[in-house]
């Protein structure tokens, strides 16, 4: 296929002590990387489906192209004349711009933790800059994610640029049935309302009614699918990712505090198995858990095996191992954490076993954890 080679400028992270200065600090440095954008003619981007959003009007639709086995939106601004053309990306792109019009820009996000857009206008090449010492930087894993994020980048003969998309997807809310949400480039999370990719219809209403006796499967929104070859399928993915939630991990860790050896362990599979899922190591998912921070993208994704780990080393150590450590209205900090859990997360777990689990690991039942072999802390 043609393609189009360009350079995107990607920043990364350094520790050093730059010249005249006593200690080290954190400095905001930027890379060239060459990258290859596929180039579609304008016949290969087929209609896929057309979703209107349930909280939105008639003329805010949107178009799902099909390429390549996966679904794409034009990287626009929820309005079908104000579309990202090629030429202003390129130059966007290469000249390092925080915002590619009105579209922030998403190589902002392919660090351990995400570059403001300030430190990103300030960033110099590392080579450039006057330094007294050097401890270490994250530029090897910026470039690895930032070279998967351009895959996910594609130009069009007729001068419109496409990201691919997670597509639209239904939450259902119980009674009041289904609502449709026009995805865009990241799985949808989050302990209110279930998720189903809209592949998923009839399972996504047979949940409801599952759940819920008076559910009767009405979807507020339009929807228009034209190829179903071309839908993806994250819903695994996003009940794991709420399962995971920073606030659940923070927890663990506020808990697992000084216990024993078993607590840690169990604390430690938990911890790591739900920063896996974004792409960070364990400090930034807690830290996260304090300022909302949007995850790296470009990410490797995770397998099923660790998106089923993920999921059941969390329950497995709210299940055995969230007691003692002081008190909250007079209950146990971990009694109260676990109660709050269980209560927010049952429709969730309950979901990814009777929905998820058996299409990630055919004929594997939910497993009593073992303690994991290999190094101990």
């Amino acid at each position: 296929m043609k393609t189009e080679r360009i350079s995107i400028a990607v920043p990364f992270r350094a520790q050093a002590t730059p010249k005249g200065a006593r200690a080290s600090r954190e400095i905001v440095c930027s890379t060239a990387m060459p990258a290859d954008i596929r180039v579609a003619p304008v016949d290969a981007m087929v209609p896929a489906v057309v979703s209107r959003q349930w909280n939105c009007k008639p003329e805010a639709a949107r178009t799902y192209y099909g390429f390549d086995g996966g679904l794409w939106l034009k990287a626009s601004n929820l309005d079908v004349e104000d579309v990202l053309r090629v030429d202003e990306v390129i130059a966007d792109l290469s000249n390092g711009k925080g915002w590619l019009r009105f579209m922030k820009n998403p190589f902002l996000r392919v660090g351990e933790r995400n570059v403001a857009i300030a430190s990103f206008n300030d960033a110099k090449p590392f080579e450039e800059l006057r330094l007294r010492s050097f401890e270490h930087d994250d530029r090897g894993r910026a470039l690895a994610h930032a070279a998967r994020l351009a895959g996910d980048f594609l130009f069009c003969e007729d001068g419109h640029c496409y990201r691919r998309s997670t597509g639209p997807y239904v939450e259902v809310l119980g009674a009041e049935g289904m609502r449709l949400v026009s995805g865009e480039y990241e799985p949808p999370w989050g302990a209110v309302y279930q998720p189903f990719g809209v592949a998923r219809l009839e399972e996504a209403v047979e949940y409801g009614a599952t759940v819920d006796g008076h559910f009767d499967g009405a979807l507020d929104g339009d929807l228009e699918i034209l190829d179903r070859s071309f839908l993806p399928d994250h819903d695994a993915m996003s009940v794991a990712l709420c399962v995971g939630d920073p606030s659940y991990g923070a927890w663990i860790a506020e808990t697992a505090e000084g216990r024993d050896g078993e607590v840690l362990l169990s604390a430690d599979t938990a911890l790591r198995s739900m920063a896996r899922l974004r792409g960070v190591e364990v400090a930034t998912l807690l830290a996260g858990h304090k300022d909302r921070t949007e995850w790296p993208l470009g990410v490797e994704p995770p397998t099923p095996e660790e998106i089923v780990r993920a999921v059941d080393a969390t329950r497995h150590h709210f299940e055995h191992h969230m007691d003692g450590f002081g008190e909250i209205r007079g209950v146990q900090t971990g009694t109260y954490y676990r109660a709050l859990f269980e209560r927010r997360m049952e429709a969730t777990l309950a979901r990814f076993d009777m929905c998820e689990r058996g299409r990630l690991l055919p004929d594997t039942p939910h497993p009593d954890l073992a303690i994991p072999e290999g190094p101990r802390p």
